[in-house]
């Protein structure tokens, strides 16, 4: 055991040190907009390759076209009204997903510091001190990174884009996925007015989504701004005191079919079945996590008035690439497994509750940086996300408030 440099006087009393107490522990890791990319049920693809730089994606436009008909006895020749059948005419697509980098230092003057729950009496060694710092400062730049990927997939979702630079509304450091200018629109008239055709516009936008994405509109995501005007709404409480016409009824004691788990497993709070005029079913869910801004700003995912309609039935991908450094020797990985005690591919994860496999380690890349005077070293995490929406039309934005 280490004796103390300088002798603490120690009370009467018998002491006991409780449980210590991190405020860490309790701040949420979201992960409900990530929850809409990469799920095999749609079909949809999760990428690790930390080989390749670039990324490319065929995507196919399809129609709705019908066949014709003609006289018998008559050579069937295309002639007016009809459209020959040609080969499928698709976009190429090429991605360079952005670098994500996290660098957290550890001074070697850090190490002779008492550390969170250490006595006097029960002293750790420097090593053990600077192993207990790595694997929180991991564990925190991976929180930060994993809230990043939810930044950057509800962006997609809200705007079908996504900004290569956080924060940035250059159009040269953005992906814009090409979602058409219909399928983002404001409402006739505010929500939050009582008499307001709220159904119309939900109406409209799931028209849209089976009109020009082919799949069935099925969910929708309220701000808490939406969904304050959908249960004030005049013509939807009337409708609920109608049981026998139940057009517009917002039910709320069905349960949710399986479809949906992975929403409700990753943050998403269900609300009802919102049933339109025009038949039209959605399960209607808000979402609460937010993260702090550049100023401090406690600021939600699901921006203020709006109102977003999607399908399960969508395929929504996900890309991550290499981190940009040379390729780590076997002596560099030995070495990093010798002072941290775990391997740089086996870097300690946040808790998520639920998220279903939606956080993989192979999304990180690891490794430190040790300047020659060897008085500190530099922990560093990096990753390279993108969120592909590839059916993008199949969603829907609705801004409440004009």
């Amino acid at each position: 055991m280490l004796g103390t440099p300088t002798p603490v006087t120690q009370g009467l009393y018998r002491r006991m040190m409780l449980d210590t107490f991190n405020e860490k522990d309790y701040v949420g890791v979201p992960t409900g907009f990530q929850s809409l990319f990469g799920r095999p049920e749609s079909g949809s693809k999760s990428v690790f390759d930390a080989e390749t730089l670039e990324f490319d994606i065929d995507i196919v436009r399809s129609n709705k076209r019908t066949a014709k008909l003609v006289q018998r006895g008559i050579m069937a020749l295309p002639i007016e009204g009809h459209t020959a059948v040609v080969k499928e005419k698709y976009t190429e697509r090429n991605l360079i997903p952005p670098l994500g980098e996290e660098l957290s230092p550890i001074d070697a003057n850090q190490l002779f510091l008492r550390t969170l729950g250490e006595t006097s009496f029960q002293q750790k060694s420097r090593l053990e001190k600077m192993r207990e710092l790595a694997r929180e400062l991991h564990v925190e730049q991976h929180r930060r990174f994993i809230r990043l990927f939810e930044y950057l997939a509800s962006t997609v979702v809200l705007t079908g884009a996504m900004p290569a630079i956080f924060g940035t509304t250059e159009a040269g450091l953005t992906f814009d996925f090409k979602r058409k200018a219909t399928h983002t629109f404001t409402a006739a008239a505010s929500w939050l007015t009582a008499a307001t055709n709220v159904l119309g516009d939900i109406d409209t936008g799931c028209e849209l989504v089976r009109a020009d994405a082919n799949v069935t509109p099925d969910f929708a995501l309220a701000s808490a701004e939406a969904m304050a005007g959908i249960l004030v709404n005049t013509k939807i409480l009337a409708n609920a005191d109608n049981r026998q016409v139940n057009q517009g009824y917002l039910v709320t004691s069905n349960q949710v079919p399986q479809k949906f788990k992975h929403l409700i497993d990753n943050g998403f709070i269900f609300r009802g079945e919102l049933m339109t005029p025009k038949g039209h079913s959605l399960h209607l869910f808000t979402y609460l996590d937010s993260y702090d801004n550049d100023s401090g700003t406690d600021t939600k995912y699901l921006t203020a008035d709006k109102f977003i309609i999607g399908s399960t039935q969508a395929r929504m991908d996900r890309v991550f690439g290499p981190g940009e450094r040379l390729p780590m020797a076997a002596s560099e990985e030995s070495y990093y497994q010798e002072i941290f005690g775990f391997s740089p591919d086996a870097a300690p994860m946040p808790v998520i509750a639920g998220s279903g496999g939606i956080v993989n380690p192979q999304m990180f890349h690891h490794d430190v940086i040790v300047p020659d005077h060897k008085k500190s070293l530099m922990i560093r995490t990096q990753c390279a996300p993108i969120f592909v929406p590839t059916m993008v039309d199949a969603i829907v934005v609705i801004d409440i408030t004009p």
